[in-house]
């Protein structure tokens, strides 16, 4: 029988008696309107930690069992995030087992997984700007982007997140990376940016991550923007800004009032089609696991041993593979463990 971990939500009345505190936010980013009203996220619950990473990863002294606990803990905690994509051939760059060869045509100009995967390995991280889905069980109703199936596992805590919220900010994938033009380009887009879209929220809080030299580049960034599309800033120096920003994304979600909501006619929200978006710089150790669609067991195990031919620095690992379960509003997500998979061969065994 499938190994498997599902994990129910918490209630939104237990989410929201956590303690007051101000986590990571500097006093001048503590904007009006919802951005002030969640500003209180977290005294112990800022302290609180999920899982560190080895704890997630095999070992000697970790069995599946055990890092499938550890997994469920980490999900409890918000500290997981799924980068999801096309499992087509045109996009993996490879035909999967179960299709046709035939089917294949490789397109003229198109980046395939393949291709990420071989820069992946030069650079030693998976993209300087990756777009996450971060899930948690209060997370009810949330899908993953565009409802796509396959893709990565992460632990955001190893990652350096730069931008997040509770719906798609259609964060441009060049934006964060011209070193030389970033506070130009940040700006322009912070400013110019429309609400976020397919999202639970009519304005969800987006949240920006400053490095400690741009503090006084980012207070004005912040003093600045519209106050329809609530902006807060915190600073990477503080140690607790990645749990300010997850317990501030959590009340958002638990504890708003129901006018704050969309509505079905602003085409932002769509049974489960919002999710939270998450841009962060993920070093490849922060691989945790794959995620799968259905049944696409097969497909995963592919990918996984493609992985490992073409990422040398993550062959040989044996990593879950984890169906995400987006439930409803009213019943909470899980995440379920279904199989296990090796980069650069062996295939996938346990579940169904």
């Amino acid at each position: 029988a499938a190994a498997a971990v599902a994990l129910c939500a918490r209630g939104a009345a237990a989410a929201a008696t956590r303690d007051g505190g101000d986590g990571a936010l500097a006093p001048w980013a503590r904007k009006g309107g919802l951005a002030e009203r969640h500003a209180a996220i977290g005294g112990a619950a800022a302290l609180r930690r999920g899982p560190d990473l080895e704890q997630l990863k095999l070992g000697p002294a970790r069995s599946e069992k055990q890092v499938e606990s550890a997994l469920g803990a980490a999900f409890e905690d918000g500290d997981l995030a799924a980068h999801v994509f096309r499992a087509s051939p045109e996009n993996l760059g490879f035909v999967p087992p179960g299709q046709p060869d035939a089917l294949y045509l490789p397109a003229q100009g198109l980046i395939t997984l393949v291709d990420i995967m071989q820069l992946m390995s030069k650079e030693g991280r998976f993209y300087k700007a990756l777009s996450t889905s971060q899930i948690r069980p209060e997370f009810g109703g949330f899908g993953l982007y565009s409802d796509r199936g396959q893709g990565w596992l992460l632990h955001l805590p190893s990652c350096r997140v730069h931008l997040a919220c509770t719906g798609d900010m259609f964060v441009p994938a060049n934006l964060l990376m011209d070193d030389a033009q970033r506070q130009k380009h940040i700006t322009d887009y912070l400013k110019k940016q429309m609400r976020p879209m397919n999202s639970l929220l009519r304005a969800p809080v987006r949240h920006f991550v400053y490095e400690p030299s741009e503090e006084a580049w980012a207070q004005k960034l912040c003093d600045e923007s519209n106050k329809d599309v609530p902006l807060r800033c915190h600073s990477r120096s503080d140690s607790r800004t990645f749990v300010a920003i997850k317990e501030a994304m959590l009340h958002e979600v638990v504890d708003h009032d129901e006018s704050e909501e969309s509505q079905p006619e602003d085409g932002r929200r769509n049974n489960s089609y919002h999710w939270t978006e998450v841009v962060a710089d993920c070093p490849l150790d922060a691989l945790v696991g794959f995620v799968a669609k259905n049944n696409s067991r097969q497909t995963v195990a592919a990918i996984a041993a493609r992985l490992g031919e073409e990422v040398p620095q993550l062959s040989g690992k044996t990593l879950p593979v984890v169906r995400y379960h987006p439930g409803s509003l009213s019943g909470g997500a899980a995440l379920e463990v279904v199989a296990w998979a090796t980069t650069g061969g062996g295939g996938a065994h346990g579940g169904a």
